[in-house]
């Protein structure tokens, strides 16, 4: 055997790194295979969680809806009475001020948080999508055993006989 020159060792180097991280890789995925199929039995569990967790986003989403309208109302309120100076040729109070400014502030920060979950929501569905697929692989599922379940619903339907979707704030309270 003659001396390996550094280019050599140098590729051998990098494909022994290769080989060890397709390993860890490899060992990652059988680790989080394992979890899978320890914590769900069916589908129709992964399903079941996915909507349990987009339930609960669902919920942020109309507190945080609220609390915005709240908000919004709060703002025209204030903005009307500083109107209101104004017309009357009456400075506007610098607390005023800086209570308006601060709402707009909320405001556009709840808008912010209402974008967040929605986005949060739409990770939640592309995880629970990759865990069904996969499920469906570890599990060998035929075509004909697989239930179409990658995509929602229509919004407002559930299959649970039990659970209602409300949608005002009257109709919850009934």
């Amino acid at each position: 055997d003659r001396v390996k020159t550094p280019e050599e060792r140098a590729r051998e180097a990098e494909l022994e790194r290769l080989r060890r991280e397709q390993q860890r890789l490899r060992e990652k995925q059988e680790a989080e295979d394992r979890v899978l199929l320890r914590t769900f039995h069916s589908v129709d569990d992964i399903v079941l969680a996915r909507d349990g967790k987009l339930a609960a986003v669902d919920v942020l989403i109309r507190v945080s809806e609220r609390n915005t309208k709240l908000l919004k109302a709060k703002l025209a309120e204030d903005e009307r009475r500083a109107a209101n100076l104004e017309r009357a040729g009456k400075p506007i109070p610098e607390k005023w001020q800086k209570e308006i400014a601060s709402t707009r502030r909320s405001l556009n920060e709840g808008y912010a948080n209402i974008l967040r979950h929605e986005e949060n929501k739409a990770m939640i569905r592309k995880t629970y999508a990759a865990d069904i697929r996969r499920f469906r692989t570890l599990k060998n599922m035929q075509a004909e055993e697989i239930v179409d379940v990658d995509h929602d619903q229509e919004p407002g339907r559930t299959n649970l006989a039990n659970v209602y979707r409300c949608e005002t704030a009257v109709s919850c309270d009934q």
